[in-house]
């Protein structure tokens, strides 16, 4: 009896043991789904937030040196290029001129007046009257571009573009320095962009002046007889004209007049007429063209 009873006892222990087992592992198994889910959702979200957020656009690097070949194969260009590329590292001096310390405005008249020989006015103010206006879009290397100093109303500060969205400038924290067009300072301070005429005028063959052309040399004339030149036969004079001399009109003289040696009354009655004095020259204000100092911070 007692042994039939710990046998049912014992087989009925493994059941509720074994229920117990598979419970467990039945509720394991919806855990792990419901966190793997739930994980997926979460990786979900962030990548759709993610890609709902805009990339911002890079600023391009400034370069160290010009690439001139890269730029332009023309020698005009070329030139114009190298003789800018020299002056890189050049420190800056308001009033500058020369490699010792140069202004931005100094620096544009070095570049074109030691490559080109082509003179442009002093300050950047005059240069941007001196050139054609050119749209932004449309630069080509060796435009100048025009900038004002901390947003003011006029223009303050000048570079040259070397292509790739590039310009070479005396900046007056670095000197010349090469700096990407947009530069948020740049773009901020944009004000124009001109073109030297006569810069394009080089380049341009067909827009340049023609030479004189020089006078041909003089063939040796040929005369109507045989062995006989136009230079060497005798021309004879021609006639001359006698022109009839003009008679002059005789004058009407009236004797009958008395010669008077006392004045007449209209003669000492008349008014004399009044001294002219030379006025002084009123002073002129001289008027002094004050000019903003080119730089830039």
């Amino acid at each position: 009896m007692n042994l039939s009873f710990n046998r049912s006892f014992r087989s009925f222990a493994l059941i509720v043991l074994a229920v117990c087992f598979a419970i467990s592992f039945a509720s394991c198994g919806t855990s792990r789904s419901v966190a793997a889910s739930s994980s997926s959702s979460s990786s979900r979200t962030s990548s759709s937030s993610s890609s709902s957020r805009k990339t911002p656009k890079r600023q391009s690097r400034p370069q160290d040196r010009i690439r001139v070949s890269e730029v332009s194969s023309h020698p005009v260009t070329s030139s114009l290029l190298k003789e800018a590329d020299s002056w890189i590292g050049t420190p800056y001096a308001w009033g500058g001129n020369d490699r010792k310390g140069v202004d931005c405005s100094g620096f544009v008249t070095q570049v074109f007046l030691r490559s080109l020989d082509i003179s442009l006015p002093r300050t950047s103010q005059q240069q941007m009257e001196y050139c054609r206006p050119v749209d932004r879009k449309d630069l080509l290397p060796g435009d100048l571009v025009f900038f004002t100093v901390r947003g003011g109303d006029r223009v303050g500060h000048v570079g040259i573009y070397i292509g790739n969205g590039q310009m070479v400038h005396a900046s007056s924290s670095k000197g010349v320095v090469i700096t990407p067009l947009d530069n948020p300072y740049f773009v901020a301070n944009y004000f124009s962009s001109g073109r030297v005429d006569r810069y394009m005028a080089m380049i341009d063959k067909k827009k340049s002046i023609p030479a004189k052309p020089t006078p041909s040399p003089l063939k040796a004339p040929v005369g109507n007889k045989a062995g006989q030149t136009v230079a060497s036969r005798k021309k004879t004079p021609a006639p001359k004209k006698t022109v009839p001399e003009k008679k002059e009109a005789k004058k009407d003289v009236k004797t009958d007049v008395p010669l008077l040696s006392t004045p007449l009354p209209s003669q000492v009655f008349a008014e004399k007429p009044a001294k002219q004095t030379p006025s002084e020259p009123s002073p002129i204000a001289q008027s002094v063209d004050e000019e903003e100092p080119d730089f830039f911070d």
